[in-house]
């Protein structure tokens, strides 16, 4: 796990590794249903996540939390499943200015999963860099758990399927 900026107020990025196929992690990114489980920043109680993931679709996140109603949205520039996304991302924590998400998922050879790399691109101050990070951090952190439970769930299925 990493977060760290790689210039001085510009660009962030993250990574995670996640034990669920790529598949599965891009489709986490591209459905609104998910996507409103596990994009919630610490502090954050409600997302409403509209999606078009298709290029030049739109984005659209609205969340609920302690610092109040905040409001994200973009358009996904690149969709290249299962590997690659990128979008615009504006909120008042980019400065209310648009910057780019960036999404690369690849397979480990030598553990079953996938490795998340973020970048995103664009900030004009380092508070909105190291704000967007912390966020990031944790909500990849969020999507490794819920592709977890989602496993366990899966294979608890799977043993009761086979038991009748």
């Amino acid at each position: 796990m990493s977060t760290e900026p790689e210039t001085p107020g510009g660009r962030l990025s993250v990574e995670r590794f996640i034990h669920a196929s790529r598949e599965k992690v891009f489709e986490a990114w591209t459905n609104a249903k998910s996507v409103s489980q596990w994009m919630r920043p610490k502090g954050v109680t409600s997302v409403d996540a509209e999606l078009d993931p298709r290029v030049g679709g739109k984005l659209r996140l609205r969340t609920r939390g302690d610092e109040g109603d905040t409001e994200y949205t973009g358009e996904f520039r690149t969709l290249e499943s299962p590997s690659k996304l990128v979008f615009t991302w504006t909120s008042r924590d980019t400065d209310a200015r648009p910057t780019v998400v960036t999404v690369e998922l690849s397979e480990d050879e030598m553990e079953p999963g996938c490795a998340v790399n973020l970048t995103q691109a664009g900030f004009i101050s380092p508070e909105a860099v190291h704000k967007n990070g912390a966020a990031w951090d944790a909500m990849l952190d969020k999507l490794a758990l819920l592709e977890k439970t989602k496993r366990k769930r899966r294979k608890k299925t799977a043993r009761s399927s086979q038991s009748k």
